[in-house]
Parts: structure tokens; C-alpha cells; sequence
């Protein structure tokens, strides 16, 4: 997880503190919840999809909401990642077809230093 923070910080140009990382999995028609992963200003979360393929027709979205409720997705492409404050609030989507693979994040949970 050091490496990987190092790798975190220089990709963003940023230095962060780790809070915790862990894997999220999520299999054919399981469903979650809207929610923010932490409500402090300086905290951050970075999501990175770590499945070897994906198809379009998957889905499996991230879906995040802003003040507004105005939506975007970010789709969980392979060795994509995705990078917000922890306070925007989102929800993971399963994949829609039961043959698709474990939907698969790995998420790390950061402080932004100033």
C-alpha cells in the first residue's frame, strides 16, 4: 500500500495521507446504496477498477451526484481509475448480465495534505 500511495501521489501531483484500502466486490444483481464515504473537506477517495476485461453491456457504473442532483458514471473500465472528493455522493452499480465476472474496485480512502 506504500507504493501504491507513492504512485497515487505523483500520478495526482498531490500528496495524500492513507486512510485504509480495501477490496469492493460486487456480484450480478446485488445493489448498494447512495452515500458519501466521509464528509471531512480534505478527504478524498480513489476508486481503481482492477477486472482483466469489461464489456459495454455490463454496466457496473459508478453514478455520482452533485449539490444539484445532477448525475454522472464513470464506467468500472479495466485499470481505470477514479479520483473525488469523499463527500460527492455515489453508488456502484452490478453488472446486468449474470454471466458477466465479479465486479471489482479497489478503493483507497485518502487525506489531502494542503
Amino acid at each position: 500500500s506504500t507504493t501504491l500511495l507513492q504512485i497515487i501521489n505523483k500520478k495526482l501531483k498531490q500528496e495524500h495521507t492513507l486512510e485504509r484500502v480495501y477490496f469492493n466486490g460486487m456480484s450480478f444483481g446485488q445493489n448498494a446504496e447512495f452515500h458519501w464515504d466521509d464528509t471531512r473537506d480534505e478527504a478524498r477517495t480513489l476508486l481503481l477498477y482492477v477486472l482483466p476485461c469489461y464489456k459495454w453491456e455490463w454496466g457496473g457504473h459508478t453514478m455520482f451526484l452533485d449539490e444539484q442532483h445532477k448525475d454522472f458514471s464513470v464506467a468500472p473500465c479495466p485499470n481505470r481509475a477514479t479520483y473525488f472528493p469523499a463527500r460527492i455522493l455515489h453508488k456502484a452499480f452490478s453488472f446486468v448480465e449474470n454471466s458477466a465476472p465479479l465486479r471489482v474496485s479497489l478503493a483507497f480512502k485518502l487525506t489531502k495534505k494542503n
